[in-house]
């Protein structure tokens, strides 16, 4: 079963050479739009945000 998240990929320009990445695990029953505004906001910043959705409750996503 693929995991459902959200990615906001770097606003990068031409002579940028670097980015960074932030995994963001907003806890269970959190849906991951409620971090859309702030994930919007780093990626202009050169960063991949990556925001999956924790829930249903018991699942466990990192195993």
């Amino acid at each position: 079963m693929p995991l459902n998240l959200d990615i906001y990929p770097p606003i990068l320009h031409e002579d940028d050479e670097s980015f960074g990445v932030i995994l963001v695990l907003q806890g269970l029953d959190v849906d991951k739009s409620e971090y859309a505004a702030i994930a919007s906001e780093l990626s202009q910043d050169k960063f991949w945000v990556i925001v999956p959705n924790c829930f249903p409750t018991g699942r466990n996503y990192l195993g």
